[in-house]
This record gives structure tokens, sequence and C-alpha cells, in this order.
């Protein structure tokens, strides 16, 4: 039996369940194939090869290191079942995005699959629980001379981005989101500044229905002797600076009071956090 009979084969019970089931009862299979699958946030990452500040760069969203099950791939189902099955995907799934990438994200026409070999499928029309990362509010290395505002701008753009999610051509559906947003911090950072810009946003979200809640980790940078280190043309420090390990906060929830209670929260915290 040759692939294209084989495929024909693999796609009579696809295209059964398509014939005589209704979509509601269409929508529960769906729904238990993917239950069990995953156990941690699958990371969304930016998958276009060129560099982003590259005038010629297009976001190109895709799940970091996530493997697509048969019944999603349009090659091996059908075209119909595997956008049924990766719509209720969205529904069901728990990504992550750092802030950098949320509003590219809610741009995105052809979701976060389409590499896959998925069809073509807005991730935001489905989505109902989302994950983004603010932090850590340290520049980076080649920005650490730069002028004293950086911080100010960074505040803003973090800021403006997750804005994003106020708009009409955001996610489908706003009310009852889950939007966890956890925040990383290096010992340096003035995060007290980056809360106290992002918390009006946050309650704007709530407001809209927005179901907003928050974690908090703080992190060290990882060094390692350099792989070069005692040879004659080696100029750099012994000791480089790779990875951040990242600890988790036990600290509240900033978010689970109100705006005022919050900003009070703040202040009061603010010097005593790293104690």
């Amino acid at each position: 039996m040759g692939d294209k009979q084989c495929r024909e084969v693999l796609q009579e019970l696809p295209k059964a369940v398509l014939e005589k089931l209704p979509r509601e009862l269409r929508d529960m299979v769906y729904t238990e194939l993917y239950r069990g699958s995953q156990d941690k946030p699958y990371e969304i990452t930016d998958g276009d090869s060129k560099h982003p500040h590259d005038p010629l760069h297009e976001f190109a969203p895709i799940v970091k290191a996530f493997r697509e099950p048969y019944w999603m791939d349009k090659e091996e189902v059908g075209h119909e079942f595997a956008r049924e099955a990766v719509e209720i995907w969205y529904k069901c799934a728990h990504l992550s995005v750092h802030i950098k990438l949320l509003q590219p994200l809610l741009q995105d026409d052809d979701g976060v699959l389409y590499e896959q070999w998925s069809p073509s499928v807005r991730t935001c029309n489905f989505l109902r629980k989302l994950d983004v990362i603010i932090g850590p509010a340290t520049l980076p290395i080649y920005l650490e001379e730069s002028r004293p505002s950086g911080q100010a701008v960074n505040i803003r753009q973090i800021c403006w981005s997750l804005s994003a999610l106020l708009e009409e051509s955001s996610v489908a559906q706003k009310e009852g989101f889950k939007l966890h947003i956890t925040f990383r911090w290096a010992m340096e950072d003035e995060w007290s500044d980056y809360l106290k810009a992002i918390c009006p946003v946050v309650y704007r979200l709530k407001a809209q229905g927005f179901l907003v809640s928050g974690s908090q980790a703080y992190g060290h940078s990882i060094y390692a002797l350099c792989s070069h280190f005692g040879r004659d043309d080696c100029e750099c420090e012994p000791w480089q600076r790779g990875d951040t390990s990242w600890h988790i906060l036990d600290v509240f929830d900033w978010f689970d009071c109100s705006e005022e209670e919050c900003m009070q929260r703040i202040e009061e915290e603010k010097d005593k956090i790293w104690e």
C-alpha cells in the first residue's frame, strides 16, 4: 500500500467524525484528544531566521520545541478536521510569551502552530489563557552605558505592549480570559518603578473582564570559565556571564486587591522584599 493509499485510509475516521457528529460533539472529541498532553506552559518564540532589527524581519511566532500530534496535521487528517482540532487546542492550551513578543503575537493571523503543518488559524481568536513574562528590568549588556532615561523608555514600552490586550482586535473573548504575569527581577532592578507603571494597565484589563494574577522571581547570572582561557589569542575576561538562574519569590499576588491597595502595597514592600 502506497503513501497516498495509507493517508486515505487514515482519513476515513476523521471524515466520519465530520459527517456524523455535530460540532458540539466534535469539540468534545478534540478536547479529549488534547487532555493530559501538557504539564507546563508552551513557550512562544520567534521562528523567523532574520534578526528582529532587520528591516525585512517578519515576526513568525511558533511554539518552541513542540511536536504536534497527527490529529492536527492537515496532511494526515484533512484540512477541516485539523482546523477544528487546532481551534480547540488554542482554547485549551497554556501558552507563555515574553512581553516584547506580545503585540506581534496579537497581530499574527496564521497562528503559532502554522509552521508545524497545521492550518492557518488566528491564535487570539480562540486563546483563553496566557502567561506574559516581564523582565528582567536590567538593560542588556550592550546598553548598560546608555542614557539614564533608558529605564523610563523600557517601562513605557512594556506598558504599551501590555496595553495591546485592551484593543478590540486583540483576544476575541476578554471576559474570563486568564492572564498571568510573571515578573523576573535581578537583584539590582528598580522593580517598584515597573510595578507602579504597570499597575494602572492591569486594572484596566481587570475592568474589561480579564482574570489577572501575578508571580515574581529573582535571578542571578551564572558565570562559566571561558573555554579559550589560557590560549595566547584569548583576550576576554576569564569568567563569562551566561544564563540566568530564576528563583520564585514567596510574595503575595500584587493584584488580588484594589488598585489603591496595590499601589500602597508596592510602597510598603519595595525596601524589604529582598531582606
